[in-house]
């Protein structure tokens, strides 16, 4: 998991100049949601490459079951 200061730490190493530069704001707002606001499970069209995505905000609760369902397509093809 990335946090905050980690990623402020890795700026800093790029642009030594940011340290003293207030934060003003801090903010996330990627919720990804697919048109039909159904989630997006399974292999892509790339052979071997697997996706579970488009929960918008209910990405939480439904991981656990995303998990187990990409689980048994990769396992069981299923």
């Amino acid at each position: 998991m990335v946090f905050i200061f980690d990623l402020l730490n890795s700026a800093y190493e790029v642009l030594p100049g940011i340290y003293e530069l207030p934060i003003l704001e801090l903010g996330t707002g990627f919720r990804p949601a697919t048109y039909d606001n159904e989630p997006a499970i399974g292999e892509s069209e790339i052979k071997g490459l697997y996706f579970a995505t488009g929960y918008y905000r209910h990405g939480v609760l439904f991981s656990p079951l995303s998990a187990k369902l990409l689980c048994d397509k990769i396992l069981y093809n299923k």
